[in-house]
Order: C-alpha cells, then structure tokens, then sequence
C-alpha cells in the first residue's frame, strides 16, 4: 500500500503530458467556388464558373490539405485560437475562420476571388 501513492503521481504525470487536441482539430470537407473576376479573366475563363472540393486537416493549430476542381493545389497555413487561418493555396494566399458552425474562407488569386467552406468531420458525441 506504501506504493499506491507513487504510482498514482506517476499515472498522473503522465496524463498531464498528454496533449489536449484544439476545437478545431481533425478533418475538414467542403467545397470552394469563384465569386467574381477581379482585373478580367484571361480569355475565354471567368472565375465564377470554377468550383471544386476542398478538403483540410487541422493539427496543433497548422493547417494542412489539397483542393480538387479546375483548380487544384496543397493548403498549408496556421488557425489561430480565436479560429482566424492564415495561410496559402498553391501559392495564393487564402484567409478564413473556422468555428463550431464550420469554416468560411476567401482564396485571393492575382484575376480571382472565390469563397470556401468546410464542415468538421469529428463526429461530437
């Protein structure tokens, strides 16, 4: 019995180690469409018919995944506490927040803006 004692600090200290995911952590799914043309389109390509999917992983506040569609490329970024993401699409930049509601988000290309969102994929209990 003289024992229990350490070995209840010790079990302890290792859940103190342990670290606690972030709201916003797990997958993320959604869609992103262009909203309008800034500057005209190249010929014959207005941003407004480009669509897509969008998928994201959100880990310890970094922000990884990959959009499909006309357009297509790597997301990398971080999410901040409060749920402001900051960071790129294929080189453009992309802003956003995520929330309990989902993520709402603005990619900025150099003849395009479009709009994205995303729902989470963990399932609450």
């Amino acid at each position: 019995m003289r024992y229990l004692p350490v070995v209840i600090a010790l079990v302890g200290l290792g859940f103190a180690g342990a670290h606690a995911a972030g709201p916003y952590d797990g997958p993320w799914k959604g869609s992103w469409s262009g909203t309008s043309s800034v500057g005209g389109a190249p010929q014959g390509q207005d941003c407004k018919t480009f669509h897509g999917t969008i998928a994201m992983t959100v880990a310890d506040g970094q922000v990884t995944g990959e959009t499909t569609g006309q357009f297509h490329g790597q997301i990398s970024g971080t999410v901040a506490s409060n749920g402001k993401f900051t960071g790129k699409i294929a080189g453009y930049a992309m802003t956003g927040t995520f929330s309990a509601k989902g993520f709402r988000g603005r990619i900025t290309a150099p003849r395009c803006i479009a709009t994205a969102s995303a729902k989470s994929q963990v399932k609450k209990p």
